[in-house]
């Protein structure tokens, strides 16, 4: 899948990746059988997306959280501390 290959090439370069996503987990069901199938497949790819990252942030109205990063020792793998972000040209970086 497409998935895999993103994984697969992210895996084996030590380049930085900054993958943009909808999150879709918050919002109403779709009424309609493909709608809902969109709804399945985007959050899949999501969670796998994310368990292979090092860091993810959800960004709410502009303001980014992060949700998951580096662990030290006795510190929660799943976080919910404010950030900052910079633009460099496109993307948002932490700042």
């Amino acid at each position: 899948s497409a998935i895999d290959n993103l994984l697969a090439v992210m895996r084996r370069t030590s380049a930085a990746f900054i993958v943009v996503s909808g999150e879709v987990g918050l919002s109403l069901v779709p009424p309609e059988p493909l709608g809902r199938r969109f709804q399945d497949l985007l959050g899949l790819a999501n969670q796998r997306v994310a368990a292979a990252a090092g860091r993810v942030y959800l960004v709410v109205a502009g303001v980014p959280t992060e949700i998951q990063g580096p662990t030290g020792p006795g510190e929660p793998s799943f976080c919910r501390r404010s950030c900052s972000l910079r633009a460099v040209g496109d993307a948002l970086l932490p700042g």
